[in-house]
């Protein structure tokens, strides 16, 4: 599936880059005193590194970021939308991605929040509003610190040694993924079975459930074909994690290269179809999640079925 970038911790970046020569500073913080400090510090490491992969370390500005991670937990009212900066991420994302320029971090502490009074501080606002809906969704919320989230990503963005075990706090870190993954498992089995009770959805022997929402009349695809389809994903709380109808850009992809609930689906469509595909998580991304999808995730999908294409090129994937 492609993915926006928007939606990407990987994908997100600022408009500035800090540079220069001088010895980083620390953040303001309290040694890690208890397990859930290690944990948050270990989470915070976790994250510089795809900061880092994607150049953002070169933007990084902690005192707009902890605003965004603080209104994300608390499902505040965000002070930007998607809608409103989208245009201005993607281009200076773009061109982050592609400065080849040597650049140092320069840690600092996180100050006081006013204001957004820039599009770096617009930027790096939506970065933390972005990780902290996903640790919310992935069970860490009741284990969050703050200050030792920020002062992992600096330790590793200042290339210091950490402070403590990772591969211990891994392992504790995927206990609570999977405590938190049968939680929305046992959910997801109930949204499911509300699908089942209702006429208009049918439920295949898989598990998949669809409604159809328009019927079209086209040939149905085999699973060799090509399809272009038009498709807009959510959380069955209504979360969108992906949309090519928001992007305005149909996906072309084999169906034999997508994920199994869509590959089914789509065989049983006549092209010119839109239908609402309710995806149990074996059928979709697993226990293992993906980037925007917790694990265990009962999928929602739109899909309206554009047409079948010629024979797809090697090596494409998709969702």
């Amino acid at each position: 599936m492609k993915k926006l970038i928007i939606l990407s911790i990987a994908g997100i970046a600022a408009l500035a880059s800090c540079k220069g020569t001088n010895a980083t500073s620390a953040p303001s913080f309290d040694a890690l005193s208890t397990e859930n400090d290690s944990l948050s510090y270990f989470l915070g490491t976790e994250v510089a590194g795809s900061f880092i992969q994607s150049k953002i370390d070169k933007a990084f500005e902690p005192t707009a970021f902890t605003k965004g991670l603080q209104d994300g937990f608390n499902e505040a009212e965000y002070l930007v939308q998607v809608k409103d900066i989208e245009p201005q991420l993607r281009t200076k994302f773009m061109a982050l991605y592609q400065d080849t320029t040597t650049t140092v971090y320069v840690g600092k502490a996180s100050g006081t929040f006013e204001s957004l009074k820039n599009i770096n501080d617009t930027l790096n606002y939506y970065i933390g509003t972005d990780v902290s809906s996903r640790l919310a969704k992935n069970g860490f919320k009741e284990y969050f610190s703050e200050n030792a989230y920020v002062q992992g990503i600096h330790d590793v963005m200042s290339k210091l040694p950490l402070k403590i075990d990772s591969d211990a706090m891994n392992l504790r870190a995927k206990e609570i993924v999977d405590a938190q993954g049968k939680i929305l498992a046992k959910v997801g089995e109930a949204f499911l079975a509300e699908k089942t009770a209702k006429e208009d959805v049918i439920t295949l022997p898989s598990g998949l459930r669809y409604k159809i929402l328009s019927e079209g009349t086209g040939a149905k695809p085999q699973d060799t074909d090509r399809v272009k389809a038009h498709y807009h994903g959510t959380l069955i709380d209504g979360t969108v994690f992906d949309s090519s109808v928001d992007r305005g850009e149909p996906l072309e992809i084999g169906v034999n290269q997508v994920i199994p609930g869509w590959t089914e689906a789509l065989q049983l469509m006549p092209v010119g179809s839109k239908w609402e595909l309710y995806i149990p998580f074996d059928l979709a991304y697993g226990p293992q999640g993906s980037q925007a999808i917790p694990p265990y995730s009962a999928l929602v999908f739109e899909v309206e079925l554009l047409e079948i294409l010629p024979a797809a090129p090697q090596g494409t994937t998709g969702i």
